[in-house]
């Protein structure tokens, strides 16, 4: 069976050449580079690499972003299973092959790994990830597993890092990256991959390196249109829920409201941490519909439940009730 490994690039030059050394190593792996308008020198590095090496294809396209980089791996990529890698993280020898030799021995769908965090002064934390192990036996909750954004170390299950899919899988059901979606639009093709499929396997391989920068799109600064982006990922994630035959009614409201009620306080939070002019910038948000899209009375009462602190549910409330001077007040006090 082929693999390819899809790599989008974009400003990365520092990290390219170890990325995708490691990614060679995996077994016959195809590397396939979506340059992305890079202009710190990673598409001449890229074009380097791949110079003499026939298991490297190198395509150079205008920024469009990391969802239309991966769109177009997609449209080359012609193996029979498909993994993504991020150009500035790396794997260890032989990752990406046992994760799919497991994956061919279970006869699953999608393969699932774990990975190891690595920061930028050198040190490690292998991830730490509750109930991961359960997952093969419990594939009918992962959805749930993969959403519960209560914790940030299970959000990045949402990551398509550390999976590999079936081509036919993705090809058969149409799934590409939302390209209007710049955070977690790798956690909506993953729920729509798994609508589509019947069986997982994981790997507990802790191989793949993840890199956590200062300088990386998660990095905490003010996120540009990020009410916009988030109002799109609630749509994206309704088309999930609909497509989803596995779960019950109470499961696609739990998580459709949970994940509610999060980006409304990241919107919140958003603002008021990074912009001068947040009050009239959520004032905007209610007038344009903010309560409806994301801020629903469904979604703070799950808040209320799952929070034993009061702070979340209280900025909820306050936002719905549209009183921004007293949400600014406790931003202030925090500081």
């Amino acid at each position: 069976m082929t693999l390819d490994i899809i790599v989008p690039v974009y400003q990365v030059k520092h990290y390219l050449e170890k990325s995708i050394s490691s990614l060679l190593s995996n077994s016959e792996a195809r590397i396939i580079i979506i340059d992305d308008g890079s202009t710190d020198g990673s598409a001449e590095l890229a074009d380097v690499l791949a110079e003499g090496n026939g298991r490297i294809t190198v395509f150079h396209q205008e920024n469009g972003g990391v969802s239309a980089a991966r769109n177009k791996g997609l449209e080359l990529a012609s193996a029979d299973y498909i993994a993504f890698a991020d150009p500035d993280d790396f794997a260890a020898e032989g990752y990406y092959s046992r994760l799919l030799e497991k994956m061919l021995a279970e006869k699953a769908d999608l393969a699932f790994g774990s990975f190891t965090r690595r920061y930028e002064n050198g040190e490690e934390a292998p991830a730490d990830e509750q109930g991961f192990g359960s997952l093969p036996e419990s594939f009918k909750d992962f959805s749930l597993y993969i959403t519960d954004y209560e914790s940030s170390q299970s959000a990045v299950m949402g990551a398509v890092w550390r999976c590999i899919f079936k081509r036919d899988i993705i090809e058969k059901n149409s799934l590409r990256f939302n390209e209007h979606i710049h955070l977690s639009e790798d956690l909506f093709f993953l729920l729509s991959y798994i609508s589509c499929c019947e069986s997982c396997c994981t790997a507990d391989d802790y191989g793949y390196y993840y890199l956590v920068r200062s300088s990386s799109a998660s990095a905490e600064s003010y996120k540009k249109e990020l009410f916009e982006n988030r109002c799109e990922c609630i749509a994206d994630l309704r088309k999930c829920l609909d497509a989803n035959g596995f779960m019950t009614p109470e499961q696609k409201h739990t998580v459709l409201w949970r994940a509610q009620y999060i980006f409304s306080y990241e919107c919140i939070s958003n603002e008021m941490r990074f912009n001068k002019n947040a009050a009239a910038a959520i004032d905007d948000f209610i007038e344009r519909g903010f309560c409806d899209a994301l801020l629903t009375e469904d979604a703070v009462r799950l808040a209320e439940r799952e929070n034993k602190s009061k702070k979340i549910p209280l900025i909820l409330k306050l936002c719905r009730a549209k009183k921004t001077n007293a949400i600014k007040l406790i931003y202030s006090l925090k500081k």
